[in-house]
């Protein structure tokens, strides 16, 4: 569906159409004016096509393989409506816009496993049955919107056990990349106006919070033990009584008496077990970021995940408050 373009789109496709028979198209009018252009297309698209599944992709998105079609058609089982492939973008983007792709990636992919209705992180690469689109009402419900249309739509007939996310580099597909920070930026204050209108975003929501407090609370309770232990140590080798509060603290942590010896080993105990469940911890992140990165086609970036998975909180708490600013 040409959506009113200027420039030598239709002549392009009208001359194709010779050559591929199955190939048909068509365009919105030029006089729409007080309605959302992209859901007009899809609807024009959706009513012209005959096939059972409908394949959405954007002008600015293109496959990374040839049997890129055939790896969605194999995904099309019955109890399936919608079927959702992974989008990387195209040419060389910052550490930071590759983080956010990763845990967005990470994060959309279990949302949909637990049975929650899709949120999409990019809406270039989604398939659906046709039937769906008219069981949901098509955009009826959203026709006064200006942008989010497949957004909405896959969560609109996103249902439990009928909604697969394709980790394969064969349903890959590569989207521009933002030109510069700052578009980047207003593309992220858009899909945040966009959530608004979903389905189970604060399911999200409470999901991510608790994954961005776990790392902080793990390096807490890693570290007010391990402080306590070089204290105990210094302490011990100086020859020095220990003070009653690390004696107070050790107590807590699980000593048997008020001894400085079981205060001690109570203390190295519990900082060796938080040690070992933080190493465990991030062992099993860094699995599943590298296994996403693979299936997008980007750098896994371990070291810097974890930073910056650590810096997210502030990250999102700005971005929130420029998002208010810009709906106020």
């Amino acid at each position: 569906v040409d959506i009113a373009s200027s420039d030598e789109t239709a002549h392009a496709l009208e001359t194709m159409e010779y050559e591929y028979q199955h190939l048909r198209h068509t365009s919105t009018p030029a006089s729409a004016r007080d309605i959302s252009l992209e859901r007009l297309a899809i609807t024009l698209g959706i009513r012209s096509a005959h096939g059972t599944w409908i394949v959405l992709m954007t002008a600015d998105s293109a496959p990374t393989s040839p049997f890129w079609l055939r790896g969605i058609a194999e995904e099309t089982k019955d109890w399936r409506t919608l079927l959702i492939g992974t989008t990387s973008y195209d040419g060389k983007t910052s550490r930071i816009i590759q983080f956010e792709q990763l845990w967005e990636t990470i994060l959309t992919y279990s949302h949909i496993r637990r049975g929650n209705a899709a949120l999409l992180p990019l809406p270039c690469n989604v398939a659906l049955r046709r039937t769906a689109f008219a069981e949901a009402g098509g955009f009826g419900a959203d026709l006064e919107l200006r942008h989010g249309a497949v957004e909405l739509l896959a969560n609109r007939i996103s249902k439990p056990r009928s909604t697969a996310y394709l980790l394969t580099p064969q349903t890959l597909v590569r989207h521009d990349a933002p030109t510069s920070k700052a578009v980047w930026q207003y593309n992220i204050i858009g899909r945040m106006s966009t959530l608004r209108h979903a389905r189970h975003t604060c399911r999200l929501a409470i999901v991510e919070t608790i994954l961005l407090i776990q790392p902080w609370l793990l390096i807490i309770a890693l570290g007010v033990p391990f402080a306590m232990s070089i204290i105990t140590i210094a302490y011990t080798q100086a020859g020095e009584p220990i003070p009653n509060y690390i004696l107070d603290l050790g107590r807590q942590a699980g000593a048997a008496a008020a001894t400085d010896s079981s205060t001690f080993v109570a203390v190295t105990v519990v900082a060796s077990i938080l040690t070992l469940m933080l190493l465990v911890y991030v062992a099993i992140k860094l699995h599943a970021v590298a296994k996403t990165a693979r299936a997008v086609c980007v750098k896994s970036m371990p070291i810097n995940f974890l930073y910056l998975e650590l810096k997210r909180p502030l990250t999102l708490m700005r971005r929130h408050i420029r998002w208010l600013c810009t709906i106020a």
